[in-house]
């Protein structure tokens, strides 16, 4: 019976990726990657950030509501059946090298106006035409590079897009299984002496509600994520052909 499993995983993993697995089975399997998705109210992907290096930190701190009162016949409890907000911080940096950036792929047609791969790096860029920065290259990053983006996605989360509209920030954790829609709460880059030139980020969001009962379908995750591991798997058979002829 194990072997079958077994086997059975294996056949997935060769169809799919790791990544694909733990899209179908988030509560069995993990994926080592986070992804921020910023989009509009119509679910058109502004933009899509994976982490190239994943955080040194995550925590994830989500507190029960609920109200205990002493009573003259004893003790009340007071709780709520519905989504309890969710609290991340993830700190972390992205060095100095280039890095590989996926994802940005992901970006919709309808809505790469508004993105970072167009120029449009913080919300005084939304509206009618908007100043553009210049973008040398979406899909290599330095360091810096992976911040300003970061940055830029943060920043706009917090307006509105063309109709008026909050944009969305989405969350994807499959290094934990869940997916959430976000409200960034805090966020802030630092650099010392110890680490010149390599700017550290620190962010604080809020999971507002789980991203299946915002969007009805969303198989966007798991294609998104399945093609990212497939481009990760390309990625790894480049960097180890390098490696060999070297």
């Amino acid at each position: 019976m194990a072997s079958e499993a077994l086997n059975r995983l294996t056949s997935l993993t060769s169809q799919i990726g790791r990544a694909g697995v733990s899209a179908l089975y988030p509560n069995e399997f993990e994926y080592y990657l986070l992804a921020l998705e910023l989009s509009d109210s119509s679910g058109n992907t502004i933009d899509y950030f994976v982490f190239p290096i994943m955080p040194e930190s995550i925590s994830r701190d989500q507190r029960e509501i609920k109200t205990i009162e002493k009573t003259l016949s004893g003790i009340v409890t007071t709780r709520t059946s519905t989504f309890v907000p969710v609290n991340f911080a993830i700190s972390g940096s992205f060095g100095r090298q280039l890095k590989f950036m996926l994802g940005n792929k992901q970006v919709s047609f309808t809505a790469a106006q508004l993105s970072a791969n167009s120029g449009v790096f913080s919300r005084t860029q939304l509206g009618d035409n908007p100043a553009r920065t210049n973008n040398f290259d979406t899909s290599i990053k330095s360091g810096y590079g992976a911040c300003k983006v970061l940055q830029a996605i943060l920043d706009k989360s917090n307006s509105v897009g063309d109709d008026g509209k909050p944009l969305r920030l989405s969350f994807y954790n499959p290094a934990f299984g869940e997916s959430y829609v976000v409200e960034s709460t805090n966020f802030q880059f630092t650099q010392n002496f110890q680490s010149n030139m390599i700017w550290e980020y620190s962010i604080q969001f809020t999971a507002v509600a789980p991203l299946g009962e915002v969007v009805a379908t969303n198989p966007k995750s798991l294609l998104a994520l399945t093609a990212i591991s497939a481009i990760g798997n390309s990625i790894s058979e480049i960097a180890q052909g390098l490696k060999r002829n070297l």
